[in-house]
């Protein structure tokens, strides 16, 4: 299956859509990500230049992964590709669909709810034998305007079974300077966070609270199984050897877990034994002040 995945983000992180793509990879599907981060459609040559791109790549899915502030470039970008390929299905996932499936589906014609993992892995699968994906676990969608929504698959208990994606993905593209091309490290700087020189990283899925202004007090009512997932250290610090190794610009390491230091003590020092010795960058951690002890320090 081709699949194309937009990321409306401003930069060129998409750390969830870049798990999506890998994965996808990592299945046999042939898949692209086009990074849209300063999007408008409000020339002609813009269109012209998504229209070649859509030509050129003609993908049988596409993907829309978006966050609250993000529903207007979302929906500008879907109603333009409806109108030009009105027979392509388009998915949108992220945070806002999941929070709001019923608004997104006045755009989309299915909203992937949750971790969307194994949702699109089955729809790909569907897809290239040419039968309905309905069915599918995470989707919802209208069926002669009612709203069905599918049971959730349960979370990804092993996220080691995840491959882990590069700093500049593989097959990824930018609307850079009214043109689409290639993303490469050279262009990434003008978009990423710190120049392009820090890499990202998620360790572990999940939080052990659940704020009211938080998607992840809605994650918890979603999912029964509320435990933080955790990859295991060698697992990660295989990825940043590879990080550090393929892309020597980098600087710093940007540990993106909701609470990092929600591990327990022992678990922090084997992290960091390893980190120090193999790694050795400075790095970011996000940490929650009832988690944060002069010990862990």
């Amino acid at each position: 299956m081709k699949v194309l995945l937009f990321s409306m983000q401003k930069d060129t992180e998409g750390l969830g859509l870049k798990f999506i793509h890998y994965d996808l990879l990592a299945q046999g599907h042939d898949s692209s990500i086009l990074f849209l981060p300063r999007f408008h459609l409000e020339s002609v040559g813009r269109r012209q230049e998504l229209k070649r791109f859509i030509d050129t790549h003609a993908p049988g899915l596409v993907g829309v992964s978006l966050m609250s502030q993000e529903y207007e470039k979302a929906r500008i970008l879907t109603r333009f590709l409806k109108e030009y390929v009105p027979s392509l299905p388009v998915i949108w996932g992220g945070i806002h669909p999941t929070i709001d499936p019923t608004s997104c589906l006045e755009e989309a014609d299915y909203v992937c709810i949750g971790e969307g993992e194994q949702t699109m892995r089955e729809v790909c699968a569907l897809l290239d034998r040419n039968q309905p994906i309905t069915g599918v676990g995470n989707l919802c969608y209208l069926e002669q305007g009612t709203l069905r929504r599918n049971p959730l698959y349960p979370l990804l208990a092993n996220l080691d079974t995840l491959p882990s994606y590069e700093h500049v993905a593989h097959n990824s593209f930018i609307l850079h300077r009214e043109t689409i091309q290639p993303l490469t490290p050279q262009i990434n700087r003008h978009y990423a966070p710190y120049l392009g020189r820090t890499y990202s990283v998620l360790s572990s899925r999940g939080c052990p609270f659940a704020c009211s202004y938080c998607c992840n007090s809605l994650f918890n009512q979603l999912y029964q199984d509320k435990k933080i997932r955790r990859r295991s250290v060698e697992h990660v610090i295989q990825e940043l050897e590879r990080a550090i190794r393929d892309y020597p610009e980098l600087k710093m390491i940007n540990i993106q877990d909701d609470c990092f230091l929600a591990y327990n003590i022992k678990q922090v020092r084997q992290f960091f034994a390893e980190y120090n010795r193999r790694i050795g960058l400075p790095f970011i951690v996000h940490v929650i002040p009832t988690y944060l002890t002069e010990e862990k320090m």
